[in-house]
C-alpha cells in the first residue's frame, strides 16, 4: 500500500509531496520523518488507530504511521457529532488517538482514550521500523450511514487495496510534475484514492482546506498552486454560477478531471470545459465496499448521444474488477442491479453479519458478487449508465446518506411512527434533503436537535407537513407520490 511512497521517498527525498493548506511546501522525507515520528508512539498493543485531525500536513503522516507500525487507521471527522464518533470509537475498539495539539481537549471529552499529538511529537527516531504486511490485514475501516442510526464500518484489507491503487496508478501515470487536488474529508474514501494514487507516484499533493464553502477553496487552490489533477463532486460546478466564479475563472492547466460522488449531469461538463478547455474529464464511481471508484469513463466528443436522463454514463469497469448486471424483473438482460466482484470487494462489515449476508450474492461457482444497490444499462457501446438507487440510500453533494438514518433520528426526536426523508432541489438546482412529517415542526430547533446526533450533510433543509401519509396498493409509504409532490413544488 505504502511501496510505491517508500520508493518516492529513496528516489526523490527533496521532492515536494505535499503542500499544506496555508501553501506549505513538504518534501517526501520530510513527511516520512513524521510518519516515523508518529509511528513510534503508537502502542504495540493497539490493533485500530483512530485519526482525528484537519485536513492537514500531519493528517497524512498519521495515515503513513499507523501504516508504517501494520496497524488500522480508522478516520475520525471532526465535524461529525460527538456522539456519532463515539460510537464509531466504540464499534471498532480504538483506544489510541492521533490528534493535533489544538484539537487533543476535544478528542478527551468524545472518549476516553489514549492521545498522540502528531505536532508534538519527539524529533528523535528511535526505532526501525519491520513494515509488512499479510493481504488479508485490514488498512482502514470507514463508516457510512446505517439505516439503524448506528454507523456502519467497511474494513477495506491491503489485498483490496493494494489491487485497487495498482489499477488506478496505471491508469493515471502521473509522476512529480503532477498536482492532484486533495478537497475531500479523510472520512471519505475518494480522499484515501487520492491521496495514495499521488504519494506512490512521487507527486504532489495540494490539500484545500474544509471550512467554509469547499467549492471555493477548492476553485482558489486549483487557481494559487496551478493544479492539474483535479476531483469534484458535480455539485461543486454550481456553486460556480452561484459564486459567479465561471466569468472569472481561467484554468487552462488542468489536464485531467475527475467528477466523483453523485451522478454526472451532462451539463455540469460543459459548464466545467467552458473554463478548464484542456482538460480530460472522467466519471468516477464506486461503492466504498469496492474500494474507492470500480467504474470511468472518459468523455468525448460524441457522449451527448449516451446520456440517459441527462446523465453521463458510468463507463467501463477498473482492471480488477469484475461485473454482473443481474437482471430486474420484466427487464432485458442488459438492465438490472449492478453487481460487482475481484479482489477490490471488501470481505464482510465490521461487526455485522446480517448485513453482510445481505449485501451478497453467491452464483453458483460459490463466487460473491457485492450488490450496489444501483440500477445500471449498458448501452450499445459497452458502456454501463447509472439510472438510479434501488434502495434509500442516497447521494447528496457527494456525500453517501441512508435516508433511513436520517428518518430514524427524526422518529426519535419527535416520538412519532413515521417520517420520510427524499431528496429535491433548490431553487439554484442543487440537491437537498427534505423531510415529510405529519406533526408541525419549527425548522431551525430541528436541524439544532437533529445536528447533536447526525453530521451537518445528514440534515434536512426542508420540513413538510402533510395530514395524512399517502400508501400505494401494499399498503406501504407512497414514497413516489411524495417524491412528485417535491418535484411539482
Amino acid at each position: 500500500m505504502i511501496e510505491g511512497f517508500l520508493k518516492a521517498t529513496k528516489n526523490s527525498p527533496s521532492s515536494v509531496a505535499i503542500i499544506d493548506t496555508n501553501g506549505e511546501r513538504y518534501s517526501y522525507q520530510e513527511l516520512y520523518t513524521q510518519a516515523q515520528r508518529i509511528a513510534q508512539c503508537i502502542n504495540e498493543d493497539s490493533h485500530c488507530v483512530g485519526i482525528y485531525t484537519d485536513n492537514n500536513f500531519f493528517t497524512y503522516a498519521a495515515v503513513l504511521g499507523v501504516l508504517l507500525k501494520n496497524k488500522t487507521f480508522v478516520p475520525l471527522n471532526n465535524k461529525f457529532p460527538d456522539e456519532r464518533l463515539g460510537n464509531i470509537i466504540q464499534q471498532s475498539n480504538v483506544w489510541q488517538v492521533i490528534a493535533c495539539e489544538e484539537s487533543k481537549e476535544k478528542v478527551q471529552e468524545i472518549a476516553d482514550v489514549d492521545l498522540v499529538v502528531a505536532d508534538e511529537t519527539s524529533e528523535e527516531i528511535e526505532i526501525n521500523f519491520d513494515w509488512g504486511y499479510t493481504p488479508s490485514d485490514i488498512a482502514y475501516i470507514l463508516f457510512t450511514s446505517g439505516s439503524t442510526g448506528v454507523p456502519k464500518g467497511i474494513p477495506i484489507s491491503y489485498k483490496n487495496f493494494t489491487s485497487f491503487i495498482g489499477s488506478l496508478t496505471k491508469k493515471f501515470e502521473l509522476n512529480e510534475e503532477n498536482k492532484v487536488l486533495q478537497a475531500f474529508e479523510l472520512s471519505f474514501d475518494v480522499s484515501i484514492g487520492l491521496t495514495f494514487m499521488a504519494l506512490n507516484s512521487g507527486a504532489q499533493l495540494v490539500l484545500a482546506p474544509l471550512d467554509g464553502i469547499i467549492a471555493v477553496s477548492a476553485y482558489k487552490a486549483i487557481i494559487d498552486f496551478k493544479i492539474d489533477f483535479v476531483t469534484l463532486p458535480p455539485s461543486a460546478v454550481n456553486y460556480q454560477e452561484k459564486y459567479k466564479l465561471i466569468p472569472q475563472l481561467e484554468i487552462p492547466f488542468v489536464r485531467t478531471t475527475l467528477f466523483t460522488g453523485e451522478a454526472l449531469p451532462y451539463e455540469v461538463v460543459r459548464k466545467w470545459k467552458s473554463v478548464a478547455r484542456y482538460t480530460d474529464v472522467y466519471n468516477a464511481y464506486g461503492p466504498t465496499e469496492v474500494t474507492v471508484w470500480s467504474y470511468f469513463y472518459k468523455l468525448n466528443d460524441s457522449s451527448d448521444i449516451e446520456l440517459v436522463n441527462g446523465l453521463c454514463p458510468i463507463g467501463q469497469p477498473l482492471t480488477g474488477v469484475d461485473v454482473m448486471i443481474q437482471p430486474m424483473d420484466g427487464e432485458k438482460e442488459n438492465k438490472g442491479e449492478l453487481l460487482l466482484g475481484g479482489d477490490h470487494v471488501f470481505e464482510k462489515y465490521h461487526h455485522d453479519p446480517d448485513k453482510t449476508k445481505n449485501a451478497f450474492y453467491i452464483d453458483e461457482e460459490r463466487k460473491k458478487w457485492y450488490r450496489t444497490g444501483d440500477a445500471v444499462l449498458l448501452n450499445d457501446l459497452g458502456n454501463v449508465v447509472y439510472i438510479n438507487r434501488l434502495d434509500n440510500q442516497v447521494k447528496v453533494n457527494g456525500y453517501r446518506i441512508e435516508l433511513g438514518e436520517i428518518e430514524h433520528a427524526l422518529r426519535k426526536i419527535l416520538k412519532v411512527d413515521t417520517a420520510v426523508v427524499l431528496v429535491g432541489e433548490d431553487e439554484k438546482g442543487n440537491k437537498q434533503l427534505e423531510a415529510f412529517l405529519d406533526v408541525d415542526v419549527d425548522t431551525k430547533k430541528m436541524q439544532e436537535e437533529l445536528s447533536n446526533s447526525l453530521t451537518f450533510y445528514m440534515i434536512p433543509k426542508v420540513y413538510h407537513n402533510i395530514v395524512t401519509f399517502p400508501v400505494n396498493t401494499n399498503g406501504k409509504i407512497d414514497r413516489k407520490e411524495l417524491q412528485k409532490r417535491i418535484n411539482e413544488s
